[in-house]
């Protein structure tokens, strides 16, 4: 399959696999086919994963526990690296600051703030693994929201990507995992507003806390350099 200019791509088995190309940002616009985000791939059909190894995806970067990855792997095509980069880190998951039975709480951003606070590490490693890895990358989580939704915070707010954008580009999950687990928690367009207004307040901004967490302008322009477009 040639890579198209597709927001959403649909699959059997999987849900929430967006595209974070199309973005205007700094110096042009977020190029198609560099980046993908998904819910978990536990659940993906054969002809699921002939669609990713057709959308030509050459590393998967599965952000959830490795609890979560023992009790449902992910299936991917054999032509894929596949990293498991815990953005837990040492909190688990009964610990995590999250008001789980609230249908589409406007709480999650304490978990994020809880997750940036005690994970930096961990984000580090997949944000530096993102910028050197060789063809297109698909990260993901369990529902492709949360901790997915952080990642790709931190990608386009290198690129300067509007935090308007990445406050919308987080708040459509909700739409797309409705009703495909028992979690009701959504992604209320208030947590990443939230969270901005803590990083700002805290570190200055988002890629202010990048720096904070030891990601080198070095990656962020590797980022830069295969996520931007320059004509629109």
């Amino acid at each position: 399959m040639q890579n198209k200019c597709c927001r959403r791509y649909r699959f059997e088995g999987i849900d929430n696999f967006r595209d974070l190309g199309g973005y205007e940002c700094d110096g042009g616009v977020t190029n198609y086919g560099v980046f993908y985000r998904s819910t978990e791939l536990s659940h993906a059909t054969n002809a699921d994963i002939k669609k990713i190894a057709d959308l030509g995806i050459a590393a998967i970067v599965d952000l959830r526990h490795p609890e979560e990855v023992r009790v449902r792997p992910d299936n991917y095509p054999k032509s894929c690296v596949y990293k498991n980069i815990n953005v837990q880190g040492s909190i688990t998951p009964a610990h995590l600051n999250v008001h789980q039975h609230v249908e589409n709480t406007c709480t999650l951003w304490h978990m994020y703030k809880q997750l940036l606070t005690f994970s930096g590490a961990q984000f580090r490693t997949a944000i530096e693994f993102l910028a050197t890895v060789q063809g297109p990358a698909l990260f993901h989580c369990f529902q492709g929201k949360d901790r997915t939704g952080l990642v790709a915070l931190f990608l386009c707010a290198i690129v300067g990507v509007d935090e308007k954008d990445c406050i919308a580009d987080y708040e459509v999950s909700h739409t797309y995992v409705k009703g495909r687990t028992t979690d009701v928690t959504g992604s209320c367009f208030k947590n990443m507003e939230n969270l901005l207004a803590f990083l700002h307040k805290t570190y200055g901004g988002v890629k202010e806390y990048l720096f904070s967490i030891g990601v080198a302008e070095k990656t962020c322009q590797q980022i830069r350099d295969k996520f931007i477009r320059a004509e629109c």
